[in-house]
């Protein structure tokens, strides 16, 4: 395979821009798996652990942890309708039919917990983006918001096409050989700034705390005051 390459000499590193060689060793190989993202916070997070897993799988670190309800109460559909619901359970509770609020109070029992559990899982996979194995590039030099290159770690020469995404990369391929001393090649990932904002603090997971709590709270004074009307 020929590519540009650089190269480490006593004064520093010689850029050669012009020449072209040929490289047995040291090529990262692009290994991105494509896939779609679900249009929800927990899903996009989910995407970011699924891909740190990926990542982590081969050292001691443990696993992080999968937020929950992504797959289904967190569609913008399934929102409405358990919105819907509560709305028409608080109605009926105002006239008289008290069992009616056990609806609302499941349904925000539901994302109340789901909530809770999201926020306790964003503080124990902190952090979530990898300071060595994860590295943040600009918008234009990737073609997805995220790609993964394998990069072997016995490699004599380093190729241009890795240099040109990390500065100082002789130090950087250094450093991962002494944190992975018995290993022959490690799995990196760039990113670019879109793909930020999913591993961030679930901001909607706090949102919906606080609304279905409101809703819960509602609810069960609806329940009280019904009861106090009839007696």
């Amino acid at each position: 395979m020929k590519a540009a390459t650089i190269s480490n000499n006593n004064s520093g590193i010689l850029a050669i821009g012009s020449r072209i060689t040929t490289v047995d060793v040291g090529m990262p190989r692009n290994t991105t798996i494509r896939g779609s993202i679900r249009n929800t916070h927990v899903a996009e997070y989910n995407h970011v652990v699924k891909n740190m897993n990926y990542l982590i799988r081969d050292t001691q670190q443990k696993k992080k942890w999968f937020m929950r309800g992504g797959r289904f109460f967190y569609y913008r559909p399934v929102l409405v309708l358990a919105l819907l619901a509560c709305i028409a359970s608080i109605v009926a509770v105002l006239y008289y039919k008290k069992v009616m609020g056990t609806i609302a109070i499941t349904i925000s029992s539901i994302y109340i917990l789901l909530s809770i559990y999201n926020i306790i899982v964003y503080w124990l996979n902190r952090p979530l983006l990898h300071p060595l194995l994860t590295i943040p590039v600009t918008d234009r030099e990737l073609r997805l918001h995220n790609e993964f290159y394998k990069v072997p770690l016995q490699a004599t020469t380093l190729t241009a096409a890795l240099a040109a995404l990390i500065a100082d990369a002789e130090t950087y391929v250094a450093t991962l050989k002494v944190q992975n001393v018995h290993r022959t090649e490690v799995t990196i990932m760039f990113y670019d700034l879109k793909y930020i904002p999913y591993s961030r603090f679930p901001k909607m997971s706090l949102f919906y705390l606080i609304y279905f709590a409101v809703v819960l709270g509602v609810t069960a004074a609806c329940i009280i005051g019904a009861i106090h009307t009839i007696s």
